[in-house]
């Protein structure tokens, strides 16, 4: 593989490279066991090892899995059997259980330095780079020349993304053993990703003295030769694979390839054609003879291609329902079915797939209920049918039903861990599901299978993003920028992320590069001009903004951003003036119109605000902005009375923004009118369970209103568990002052602690600490947090009662 990347872009050669050592693993030979002197346990033991370790020489895999596991039912800790059992779902691909053969046996022998290599190179395939280089440590830190563990580091360093460090640590294992193949494989690998592709060819050649019949080296030399169009040479190299492996039917699907990808497509039949005609893999050969028809866009020739062989094998019900799959695929729906139909009579399995295939047809025409009663009838007879299961679980998909289609999926995914079609069904069930960890669990699985696969990256990056792990979305994207080199999208992504994690420099390089591939997008001189505004260069930054307004004029994002570097200049009226203008020129500009005002609020112009703001209002009637800035411009004059009805008729207007409920609420509480207080924030919970903001300050209302009912208590207490499972530390405080008002001080005092770790001079956090060692009768404390909360002649709910109880700990202390 790693040669046919070699004109690739550097980081997917690199990780192509690793692949290769990472999948080269040499059959090991087991040791030979005497059955002399056991009992008869030991000796049905010995007897299954023994069929394993010949059956795994046969490369008859399912048949020594079968037998490595009598093997552990016996002895669980047969060293021996464990490392079998490994090697061989190894070869089955079973990732995951080779990985816990593994360590099973690194508990039983904690130094078995194959067993830690063979793990490393498990981690590696699964890009645990760190993991891999933990148990290379571990090999080098008792035997410092071990090859195996070198390699080893070196494969984890180059995943790492430093190649040449990684070629240097690989070369010093290739000279302590030249015949090492994992040495000499990624050795070859490196040298090419370090821009030494000859003598990376000279090491493969050299190689081939040693290891002949390598299929890993001849597959190598065979992509090498591709990349450099060197066709002879590469058919040489095909033709050997094919020699050296020929019961390996891919190799003759690769020889196939290249036969028709250089025109010589009676050579390409010809091979399909032979296998056929020899009677083994006969049925494989035929559907790919039909594709390799289908590849060229000869659909009569390979419609005719599978009745000719039907005609041949009229049992062959592979090729019957590969040909009904073409008439689907033509949207020859009608014959599709009517085959499928004619197979109900048939035996169990047969008619088995024909009701499956039968549901699938449905759902493709839309036909769900159908679709719907196929699946019913075979999964109530058979409940594990994957094909049923899995189309279940992506119809359960498209309705949303994220619960019942995870449900259907994770046992697909079980059966076959790594289909990356699932995987992906799977993540975005779980986003439906509001799981956003293990969404990122399946599309980490499908970069691990196909590191190509630009969409998952993406994706991973997204979900990384909202989550606000910008450093990780920061890799994906890097990693999807390597893939597709001039992809627009990807590159925005990436300078506004870095945008987000204020890399102002290497945000403002992919912008000007933005800048420059799409010169009319505002977008790009926006993010140039953010960039700048983020160092405080203020004034490079308005630079940029107006090229931004200058391709978009009526764009949101410049002109606040704009505004705010004037702001930060301290050039009120020129931002004023400014302002003056784009209204002028743009009359029905809300968003200017309300910056205007706020500027004129920060200058306390106050008639001059509530003028602009009206402007703003009368221009988006909808927005909830100006209402709520044309409250603060009645709040300055005192006109307390005015911003109640502002608030009031802003929220009849835009349909009950929560935002404005919020202000009109927290509004009345400073007038304590806490019933008024109270019917805002249920009308926002109501709407929105999930508003944690509103959920507090309700608890809030509801403690400070001192409800002596039970079901109300019960209710706060309630709401008050979405309190505490958010990390909002005033949150916890408001938990706290509930289980206070509940007289649970023991549970009070630990929250409010916790609240004031975070907002060590917060008044009212303050006050309720204090308030809690009074109940609790430490006194000292009491005053010292009621004093604290009090320095400073801070208005909070409970003053009065803080400064009351204050006297009296003065009477209570000077009393002892």
């Amino acid at each position: 593989m790693v040669w046919a990347l070699l004109n690739s872009d550097t980081q997917i050669i690199h990780m192509a490279m690793i692949t290769n050592y990472i999948r080269t693993f040499c059959i090991i030979l087991l040791f030979g066991v005497t059955l002399s002197g056991c009992d008869g346990q030991e000796s049905r033991k010995q007897k299954y090892l023994t069929e394993a370790e010949q059956s795994f020489l046969e490369q008859d895999y399912e048949k020594a899995r079968i037998n490595y596991k009598n093997v552990l039912k016996i002895d669980p800790k047969d060293v021996n059997g464990l490392m079998g059992f490994a090697r061989t779902l190894e070869k089955l691909a079973d990732w995951r259980g080779a990985v816990g053969r593994y360590r099973a046996v690194l508990e039983i022998e904690p130094d078995n330095v194959e067993a830690k290599v063979k793990l490393g190179q498990l981690y590696l395939m699964a890009n645990e780079y760190s993991m891999a280089m933990e148990l290379a440590e571990t090999i080098l830190a008792g035997e410092p020349t071990s090859v195996a563990g070198l390699t080893l580091k070196a494969g984890a360093v180059a995943k790492e993304g430093n190649v040449s460090k990684a070629l240097g640590i690989v070369e010093q294992a290739h000279k302590l053993d030249k015949h090492d193949l994992d040495a000499t494989v990624l050795y070859s690998s490196l040298l090419v990703a370090n821009n030494r592709a000859a003598e990376g060819l000279s090491v493969l050649e050299k190689a081939l003295d040693v290891w002949p019949d390598s299929i890993t080296l001849h597959s190598m030399l065979a992509n090498y030769y591709l990349s450099k169009n060197q066709l002879i040479l590469a058919e040489e190299e095909l033709k050997r694979l094919t020699q050296i492996a020929p019961e390996n039917v891919a190799f003759k699907h690769k020889l196939v390839l290249f036969y028709e990808r250089t025109g010589r497509e009676q050579e390409a039949e010809k091979i399909y054609r032979e296998i056929i005609a020899s009677g083994e893999n006969q049925t494989e050969a035929i559907i790919a003879l039909h594709d390799l028809y289908m590849m060229r866009k000869n659909q009569e020739k390979a419609k005719s291609t599978l009745e000719e062989f039907i005609a041949t094998y009229p049992d062959d019900f592979d090729l019957k329902f590969k040909l009904a799959e073409f008439y689907v695929n033509s949207k020859q729906y009608d014959t599709a079915e009517s085959m499928y139909q004619s197979y109900l009579s048939e035996n169990d399995s047969v008619s088995t797939r024909a009701r499956t295939r039968l549901a699938y047809l449905m759902e493709r025409q839309g036909k769900l209920d159908q679709a719907e009663t196929y699946l019913a009838d075979v999964l109530k007879e058979y409940p594990g049918n994957i094909d049923a299961l899995t189309l279940r679980g992506k119809m359960y998909l498209d309705k949303e039903d994220a619960v019942n289609a995870i449900s259907d999926l994770r046992t697909v995914l079980n059966a076959n861990p790594e289909n990356i079609s699932i995987l992906k069904a799977l993540a975005h069930a779980y986003l439906l599901n509001e799981n956003s960890d293990l969404a990122i669990q399946m599309l980490k699985a499908v970069s691990n299978l196909d590191p190509r696969d630009v969409q998952a990256h993406l994706q991973l990056a997204e979900l990384y993003s909202a989550s606000g792990k910008l450093e990780p979305a920061l890799d994906q994207y890097k990693i999807a920028d390597s893939l597709s080199p001039n992809n627009e999208f990807i590159k925005q992504k990436m300078a506004s992320t870095y945008l987000a994690a204020d890399a102002s420099g290497a945000s403002r390089e992919l912008s000007l590069e933005l800048m420059e591939m799409k010169p009319e997008n505002p977008i790009y001189p926006l993010y140039t001009g953010l960039s700048y505004q983020i160092e405080g260069k203020h004034e490079r930054a308005i630079d940029y903004f107006d090229q931004s307004l200058a391709l978009l004029p009526e764009a949101i994002e410049p002109l606040s951003a704009k505004v705010r570097s004037l702001l930060a200049l301290k050039q009120l009226d020129q931002a004023s003036a400014w302002l003056a203008e784009v209204v002028k020129q743009q009359p029905n500009n809300a968003p200017a119109m309300n910056f205007k005002g706020e500027v004129h609020l920060a200058k306390q112009e106050y008639k001059a605000a509530e003028l602009a703001f009206e402007q703003a209002v009368k221009a988006q009637s909808g927005w909830w902005l100006p209402y709520r800035n044309l409250t603060l411009a009645k709040m300055a004059v005192g006109d307390v009375a005015a911003a109640v009805d502002m608030l009031q008729l802003g929220i009849d207007k835009t349909g009950g923004d929560s935002r404005l409920k919020m202000e009109l609420a927290m509004l009345y509480e400073r007038q304590n009118k806490l019933a008024e207080a109270l019917k805002q924030y249920e009308s926002i919970v109501a709407a929105d369970d999930d508003n944690v903001a509103a959920i507090n300050n309700l608890v809030m209302v509801l403690i400070a209103m001192d409800h002596t009912d039970e079901g109300v208590q019960e209710r706060a207490m309630r709401l008050g568990q979405k309190l505490l499972a958010d990390e909002n530390p005033l949150y916890k405080d408001t938990m706290g002052w509930l289980y206070y008002s509940k007289g649970d001080y023991d549970k009070a005092l630990p929250l409010i602690r916790r609240a004031l770790i975070a907002y060590p001079q917060h008044p009212e956090i303050n006050f309720h600490l204090g308030m809690t060692y009074y109940k609790i009768a430490e006194f000292e404390k009491a005053e010292q947090y009621l004093r604290v909360a009090l320095q400073d002649g801070a208005v909070f709910r409970g003053k009065s009662t803080a400064e009351e109880t204050l006297v009296a700990l003065e009477e209570k202390l000077s009393a002892l």
